[in-house]
């Protein structure tokens, strides 16, 4: 029994160390083309360069944690940390795709390179906030009741605004996409793609120059 239980455990980290070395040179790789080309940092693709960002830490950071013993407040400000992030930078990439679909000729004015690090960096900030009360709770609260009631709270707010929020804001831009998409303005969103297309080209070149 004990001879299985160490070749899981050998097992567990071979596997969990291949995929993590595997995930961060993807998404390391995908870094560096964004910061080798210029044409690449678009505000839109900064959106999903906060995205890669936050998979790297997953990859990097989060998944080797479990495999160290002793840290489980850690594991958990990790694990909240990487999940929420992960989560509004999808709900950033969609709502930017909205605009760009749905609104092209007014994305260029809206949608700017300094919107986007302001935007970026909220939501890095948001998840900061969201996962520092773990580590607070065990330095400020040594009674078990408040604890507890600590923790409760702290879960109601991470469903609320962590997943239930964000759920609900993609499901609404998704079915808003759809119905624009299968309505009567087909031809409509089809001639603002094109002129988000040729939009988008001049902004990139612009960007590119003054890089």
């Amino acid at each position: 029994m004990h001879v299985d239980q160490d070749w899981y455990n050998v097992v567990k980290i071979t596997c969990i160390g291949f995929l993590a070395v595997l995930g961060a040179f993807f998404n390391i790789v995908v870094l560096v083309m964004f910061y080798k080309k210029p044409s690449l940092r678009s505000p839109s693709n900064r959106f999903v360069g906060s995205l890669i960002a936050s998979d790297l830490l997953s990859s990097t950071v989060l998944g080797p944690s479990f495999l160290v013993s002793g840290v489980k407040t850690i594991n958990k400000v990790l694990i909240v940390f990487v999940a929420t992030s992960t989560i509004f930078s999808i709900l950033v990439i969609a709502m930017d795709r909205y605009t760009a679909v749905l609104s092209p000729l007014h994305y260029a004015t809206n949608v700017t390179r300094q919107k986007s690090v302001l935007v970026i960096g909220m939501v890095w900030t948001l998840s900061v906030a969201l996962a520092s009360p773990i580590i607070f709770k065990d330095l400020l609260v040594y009674d078990k009741k408040p604890i507890a009631m600590l923790e409760k709270t702290h879960g109601l707010v991470l469903l609320l605004i962590a997943f239930l929020a964000p759920c609900v804001a993609l499901i609404l831009v998704y079915f808003k996409m759809y119905v624009a998409a299968h309505s009567g303005n087909v031809d409509v969103l089809i001639f603002n793609v094109e002129q988000f297309s040729g939009l988008l080209a001049r902004k990139i070149i612009t960007e590119t120059d003054e890089v």
